[in-house]
Formats: C-alpha cells, structure tokens, sequence
C-alpha cells in the first residue's frame, strides 16, 4: 500500500517488509467525515487516535470571547490524538477543513508493535518530534516574524509537508484555507492577511486562483521568511 503515511514514515527510516505489514494493519479500518465536522471535541479525554488519510484538518483553541488560535494544520499521514490517546490527557478541538478520511488506531496495540520493531518507534517518534518543531517554528513566527513573512514561511512550509507525500510539485499546490483560517493560524486578522496576499503577488513570489496557489520564486520567499527547512526534518538519516 502506498498512503501518505507510508511515504513520510519512509522518509525517515527505512523500514521493513514486517514494519510496512503493521502500517498496513494500522490504516484498515477507515470512516470518512464532511468539511466542518468535529473530529475531536475540545477536552476529550478518551482511546480514539487516528491517521489522517485525505483532506486537511486543523487544531485549535477557542476563547470564550469567539477569537480562535489554530494550532496546528493536519495533512494526509499526520497523526490526530494520538499523545493524547497515550497519555488520557485532554485533547484541543480538531475539526475537518476538507471533506477527510481517517483510519482509527489502537493506541495500545500501536505500543506493543514498537517494542518489537525498533524502527517502527523510531519512524513515530521522528513524525513526533517533527511536529513539535513545526508548533516551534509557527511560535515563533507569530513572536517575531512580520505579517509578510509568515505568511511566506507558512506556503513554503505547506508546500515542502505536501510534496513530501506526493500531493505537491513544481511549486504549485491546492491550499483550502481561507483568509480567516490563515488568520487564526499566524495571529492576525483577515483584513491583515487581505493586504499582504496581495503585496506578495505584487511582489512577484505566488499567485493565487480559486484554491491554488504557486510559488514563483521559492529563494525569494525562503529569503524573505528567513526561512530554514532543517526544522521539518525531510533530510533525517535512513
């Protein structure tokens, strides 16, 4: 089976024929859910942990006053509750932005297949730490990064995760958020996001139609976001 999880876990360690056998087990049992739905409710604490199969999803926090701070952004082979399943800590809302597919994991089972396949744990630890220096760059993005150059660094970003599992190439990808989802992601407000989509077209470093958007010079925006992709970890040891 070749799945977005295969390529990125692949990505990182070379695993075995007997490793591949377990992902294939893992991603069996499958159900889908429509744009909007909610996946997890904010503060479940509970054994549910899944992979996300196709279709974006995203992490968030809501304030009781409405103002909303994403998280996190979920592509194709990401993990969804799967610490929380762990740990039985409280898990942040995570909602579908696309209509998604999604294979449900045993937790439990997944953690007896690490201690028999070190390489196994090694290719989740290393999605696991990728994550969490994904959440570290996003912090600090919104610390010290202007407006224009985190939304720089975010479309560089998600077009280095999507290509990585083969749904990016030759700089061009199909990008759902709205202006408000990009907001909420890089701590500004709509009308904020409006003025600086259109002084990075103006600039010459993406166009945008409908829900694509290409990247006209990706030095540029590397350049421009101060942008260092060691942190997504793409280039790990086999």
């Amino acid at each position: 089976m070749d799945t977005p999880l295969h390529r990125k876990l692949s990505s990182a360690v070379s695993l075995t024929d007997e490793d591949v056998i377990v992902v294939d087990r893992l991603l069996s049992t499958t159900q889908v859910a429509p744009a909007g739905a909610t996946l997890i409710p904010e503060g479940h604490v509970g054994g549910e942990a899944y992979v996300l199969l196709a279709g974006w999803a995203y992490r968030f926090r809501m304030f009781e006053d409405g103002r909303r701070q994403i998280s996190r952004l979920l592509l194709p082979g990401d993990f969804i509750g799967l610490n929380a399943s762990y740990l039985g800590m409280p898990e942040q809302s995570i909602v579908a932005l696309t209509d998604v597919q999604l294979a449900k994991i045993d937790a439990k089972l997944l953690m007896e297949h690490f201690r028999q396949s070190p390489r196994l744990s090694l290719a989740f630890l290393w999605s696991d730490t990728r994550d969490r220096f994904i959440t570290e760059e996003r912090v600090a993005s919104i610390g010290r990064r202007s407006a224009y150059e985190r939304l720089a660094h975010v479309f560089l970003e998600l077009y280095l995760r999507l290509e990585l599992i083969g749904e990016a190439a030759e700089d061009v990808y199909s990008l759902p958020l709205t202006q408000e989802h990009l907001a909420d992601l890089l701590g500004l407000t709509s009308i904020h996001v409006n003025r600086v989509l259109h002084r990075l077209k103006n600039d010459g470093l993406i166009a945008m139609e409908a829900r694509t958007i290409r990247l006209l010079s990706r030095e540029k925006l590397m350049r421009v976001s101060d942008f260092d992709p060691r942190y997504l970890m793409h280039r790990s040891p086999k």
